[in-house]
């Protein structure tokens, strides 16, 4: 047996050794040399050239010949209509629209995706405002004026971001008679209801503000529990710096409306800072 097996592989290395080119047109276990080579097929049509030209042949064979003509009109229509759709579309306006909601975006995830690139921020889980309006005066203004209840002035922290900017406050600040129990894209409404004149507010377009000196006073006026008394100091000598007033304007305005609450601490806080200015 083992003989045998020799013999065989011998007579197999020689067959293999006088096999040329031109012949591996015979078989060879099977293949032949043509198979093993089959030329490309042709590619088939591009698939543009096969889509059918008009709605009608779009439809299946099973839709009888007295809908053909309806449905094709109907398909018809409503590319006109998606086509005019296309052409009457504007892009969204910040200055018109200063807040942004969710719905005037693709999905719920596009806000947080404009919130972590700094484009937006949020108000809430479902409204921001826009990062370049509120980089300016103006456009802090036109944020507010959205935010605010109808009639009503911006006072207090309120104020103090439309002239500053910064983080938004956690309250919504205005002077009103009223009662807001809602809360404003989030954030509570916080009435303050005092004596206001004419020359303690400002109109920034169509919305009205205190006065820069009128904010300071509303702010030193604060209670302790509302806010940290350091805070309160950076807010209020970042607010003198900017527009150009001192610790004795607002002494003087204290000292003509005496029955504002909390006036006693705003005037020894006001004396306090003199020594910076």
């Amino acid at each position: 047996m083992v003989s045998r097996m020799i013999d065989y592989a011998l007579n197999r290395s020689e067959a293999n050794s006088v096999i040329e080119d031109d012949e591996w047109s015979d078989d060879w276990y099977g293949h032949t040399r043509e198979a093993m080579y089959t030329p490309a097929q042709e590619p088939h049509a591009p698939m543009h050239e096969s889509m059918p030209d008009t709605v009608q042949q779009m439809l299946p064979d099973s839709v009888p010949d007295l809908l053909r003509g309806p449905l094709a009109e109907s398909a018809e229509d409503m590319d006109d209509e998606l086509s005019a759709e296309d052409d009457d579309y504007e892009p969204f306006d910040l200055v018109t629209h200063p807040l942004i909601t969710c719905t005037d975006l693709p999905g719920p995830l596009s806000m947080k995706r404009l919130s972590s690139n700094g484009a937006v921020r949020a108000l809430d889980h479902t409204n921001a405002y826009s990062t370049e309006q509120a980089g300016t005066l103006y456009g802090r203004a036109r944020i507010v004026q959205q935010l605010i209840p109808f009639g009503t002035t911006a006072c207090s922290m309120t104020a103090l971001w439309i002239w500053l900017g910064g983080a938004f406050p956690k309250t919504i600040d205005v002077l009103s008679s009223s009662h807001y129990r809602a809360m404003s894209y989030g954030r509570r409404i916080r009435v303050f209801n005092r004596k206001t004149q004419s020359d303690h507010l400002v109109n920034i377009g169509d919305m009205s503000s205190t006065s820069p000196i009128r904010t300071a006073c509303d702010i030193a006026m604060l209670i302790p529990s509302e806010v940290c008394e350091q805070d309160v100091c950076e807010m209020l000598c970042a607010l003198m710096e900017e527009y150009k007033f001192r610790p004795d304007e607002c002494l003087s305005l204290l000292e003509s409306n005496p029955f504002w609450p909390n006036t006693q601490a705003a005037k020894e806080l006001f004396t306090a800072i003199r020594h910076f200015f």
